[in-house]
């Protein structure tokens, strides 16, 4: 009767090993987290970086108030649309590029914001399972409510999401830096462009390879919690 009453051992023994494992399993969430939130962090400084860059591509302002005041020195007309910047049209390249650059920088920003939420999300969980209770029992039965919440809205696969949406928006800002020299510097275009075939074919063969092959060393913390 005492091994499982209102304090018996067997709750007390369930208490000790679920503190320890919410320790290693949240623990680990929030270091993913953490990750992701500084390398969200430092990836939209260098995409807005570009960003602006890519708008100071337009005419030379210089030239063109040159090209006014000898018009108008000359009483002609300065509506020659190659004096005038606003007819200026970027190329198409520079504006898939921008296109790229801009949606890599809105995912990072939703996984960024995301992230915020998750860690406060097991900031809760955390403060609600260190509620009190009035026995060892009713610790345990909160506990298991609490956990199967987590399972059951798939928080596990939620935080496994945000890393490759993260991946995904460094791969399109990659295509955005390849559209982007394609009008500058061609080799550099190339180059750009076979680096980053070349890492997103290793990039899905390391995702792809585990779940054809489970013992393949390429699984990622992040992959498991997706996937479960």
């Amino acid at each position: 009767g005492d091994e499982t009453g209102e304090n018996g051992r067997v709750w007390r023994v369930y208490r000790d090993r679920a503190t320890a494992n919410d320790e290693v399993i949240i623990g680990s969430w929030n270091g993913t987290l953490d990750v992701l939130l500084i390398f969200a962090g430092l990836f939209s400084a260098v995409a807005t970086a570009f960003l602006v860059e890519a708008q100071q591509l337009g005419p030379d302002q210089t030239k063109y108030l040159t090209a006014a005041f000898i018009a108008v020195h000359l009483n002609q007309s300065i509506q020659d649309s190659k004096f005038n910047p606003n007819a200026y049209v970027a190329p198409v390249s520079i504006r898939w590029a921008t296109g790229l650059w801009l949606a890599s920088l809105v995912i990072a920003l939703m996984v960024a914001l995301l992230a915020i939420l998750a860690k406060q999300w097991l900031a809760e969980y955390g403060s609600r399972k260190r509620g009190a209770a009035a026995s060892d029992r009713d610790w345990a039965m909160r506990h298991v409510k609490l956990y199967q919440g987590i399972r059951t809205w798939k928080v596990h696969a939620f935080i496994g999401a945000l890393p490759i949406a993260l991946h995904a928006s460094l791969f399109l800002f990659l295509g955005g830096l390849v559209n982007y020299f394609w009008s500058i510097n061609i080799a550099m275009a190339v180059f750009t462009l076979a680096t980053t075939g070349a890492g997103f074919i290793i990039y899905v063969v390391a995702i792809v390879a585990p779940i054809r092959w489970p013992e393949c060393p390429t699984g990622t913390p992040s992959l498991t919690r997706f996937l479960g």
